[in-house]
């Protein structure tokens, strides 16, 4: 049968979209690529031009299938096939085996009246059995002359099944009721045999008493599985110390699996709570869980002396708290950590978080902090904090965490944050921070009226009395930032390389303040977005800190600034499309760059 309408022809291929947005699809108000449509309608008209195309080679085959019907109903060997043709030649047709090959070498065997084979039929054996296990004659056996197991080792391996058995512990073994107290049952059962792997079914469980996990457990949910909020309670999960053992010695072997955890701020709208902590614990794992509904001045997440922690692909969102989502503290007093002590200043170390999604609630004026801390004693410092592969949408402060001493940013992705890594002087020294291929995209921000600062990286405190030295901040990508793309006072040592940004209402890289500081094979352009008198570089004019040892060598960029109270400061090998400008009264050391096109040396 013809078609009778034309092709919707469409050449442009696109590009296919993500498989997540293949199965989620279009969302309210988003606006999707033109390559995506592109590839829709692309791939739509090759599908129904081979459709057509396939068709016209099937107009009509009611014919055919009558002929392919009375050729299948027919059984009387139209073709002649022969059983030479099918390979069954040396075949005979018979129903029975000849009496000639019974009982015959090469033959079939025959049975006696006792339905046994005859001696005679069976082949010699040349070495018969005359011992086993190195007895002969008429003895009795035991399970060892064969290889067999013992009775008392086959007890013991069916008490090993047993335990085995005993290490896997299901919720709904200790009740039918989705709640806290199910939950607990099964925890304390586990607990009772040094540990377990306790297993959630779907659903959601009312939470009324605060949860509490031993040690050597792991607590998965299976499916879906929500732990909700249902009681005045200041927690859903902690871990079960019972206050008296500090270090990271508490509890230790957690892992957290696959749950939701839901402050349900419709019912319980004022009561402060923390959804999930750990205090002086070890080796602990919080994996593909999401935090969400928290309203209150305290945490989705909080980890508090605590060692050797990994935090993967958790996702927290709708959080309209005051404080950070997830904050790493020190076992200061019970107003930093009220669930139990002891208080004994112990920090946290070696923690990771990887491939996380943080989501402020879309409002007016960002104010949260995704990650970081507020409380600060000198002596007590974190100790190698990796944050890694995760994604920040719409915060004032991504990261804010101080008096940290090893400090790994890499991979993230800042979308619409006002400062993605802050650091600010509080206590201790701190040393070590690395930023490293981060992505920071603030150009979908709210209107810059509402707010005084905005920058990937900002050193806040401008005279320190501590040290902040060893930095480094590397190939990141950094666009519109609403003041300077990274700006920074150190103490010593900061390499600063490799970095692309673009954009930058005032400078792209502020130096103001710090020694023995290298700036080099950056490609800064169009910075000074909020007006005139920026530079993609300035170094120094901070009349409070000087800025001593800065070299500033090969770079890309269109203006470069050298300010008042600077020393020893080189400027070479730079590519500068505009002009390299003295606004204050210092000297520095400047030649071999290319100024406006011209080699200056």
């Amino acid at each position: 049968m013809p078609f009778n309408e034309q092709l919707p022809e469409w050449q442009n291929e696109g590009t296919q979209p993500p498989q997540s947005k293949r199965v989620e699809g279009w969302q309210p108000n988003e606006k999707p690529p033109a390559s995506w449509f592109n590839w829709l309608f692309g791939r739509t008209y090759r599908v129904l031009k081979e459709l057509q195309e396939k068709a016209a080679l099937n107009t009509d085959l009611s014919a055919l299938d009558q002929r392919q019907t009375n050729h299948e109903n027919n059984k009387n060997n139209p073709h002649n096939v022969t059983k030479q043709q099918v390979g069954l030649g040396n075949v005979d047709n018979v129903q029975q085996i000849p009496m000639s090959q019974k009982g015959q070498p090469n033959g079939v065997a025959t049975l006696d009246d006792m339905g046994k084979v005859p001696s005679s039929q069976l082949p010699d054996i040349a070495a018969p059995v005359t011992s086993v296990n190195g007895k002969t004659g008429d003895v009795q056996l035991t399970a060892s002359d064969v290889g067999a197991p013992t009775a008392q080792q086959h007890d013991q391996l069916e008490q090993k099944l047993a335990d085995h058995k005993a290490d896997f512990v299901s919720v709904d073994s200790f009740g039918s009721s989705k709640n806290s107290e199910t939950i607990q049952a099964a925890l304390n059962f586990a607990k009772s045999r040094g540990g377990g792997i306790v297993y959630v079914p779907p659903g959601t469980y009312n939470i009324t008493s605060t949860l509490r996990i031993p040690s050597n457990t792991f607590l998965v949910g299976i499916g879906q599985v929500v732990f909700k909020r249902a009681a005045n309670i200041n927690a859903i999960t902690i871990n079960d110390s019972d206050g008296m053992i500090g270090g990271y010695d508490a509890n230790q072997n957690i892992v957290v699996d696959n749950i939701i955890f839901d402050a349900n701020p419709s019912e319980f709208p004022s009561t402060s709570i923390t959804l999930l902590a750990f205090g002086h614990a070890r080796n602990i794992e919080i994996r593909n869980c999401r935090f969400t509904g928290n309203n209150t001045s305290w945490h989705d997440l909080e980890l508090n002396a605590c060692k050797d922690v990994l935090v993967y692909r958790c996702f927290f969102d709708d959080y309209r708290g005051t404080s950070e989502i997830l904050q790493l503290d020190f076992m200061g007093s019970a107003a930093q950590f009220p669930w139990f002590g002891p208080y004994d200043d112990t920090a946290c170390e070696n923690i990771t978080v990887e491939k996380c999604v943080f989501k402020e609630v879309p409002s007016a004026v960002r104010t949260k902090t995704a990650i970081g801390n507020h409380t600060f004693k000198e002596g007590v410092v974190t100790k190698n904090f990796r944050i890694k592969e995760c994604y920040f949408d719409r915060f004032w402060l991504a990261i804010r965490h101080l008096d940290v001493q090893g400090l790994f940013i890499e991979g993230n992705r800042f979308i619409n944050c006002l400062l993605g890594v802050v650091f600010s002087e509080r206590e201790n020294d701190c040393y070590g921070w690395h930023m490293v291929g981060n992505y920071f995209d603030n150009s979908m921000r709210d209107s810059d009226a509402s707010y005084d600062e905005g920058r990937f990286f900002w050193g806040e405190t401008q005279v320190l009395s501590k040290t902040f030295s060893k930095i480094r901040i590397k190939d990141n990508f950094i666009k519109d930032s609403i003041f300077h793309g990274i700006g920074f006072t150190c103490s010593s040592d900061a390499i600063i390389e490799g970095n692309f940004i673009e954009k930058s209402g005032r400078n792209g890289i502020y130096l103001f303040g710090g020694s023995n500081i290298l700036a080099q094979n950056n490609v800064i352009k169009e910075s000074g977005m909020e007006g005139t008198g920026w530079a993609d570089i300035r170094i120094g004019h901070n009349s409070d800190t000087q800025t001593i040892g800065v070299t500033v060598s090969g770079n890309r960029c269109m203006e470069i600034q050298i300010g008042n109270n600077i020393s020893g400061v080189l400027v070479t090998n730079n590519s500068v499309s505009g002009s390299i400008e003295y606004i204050g009264s210092a000297s520095a050391n400047v030649y071999n760059n290319q100024i406006a096109g011209v080699w200056t040396p």
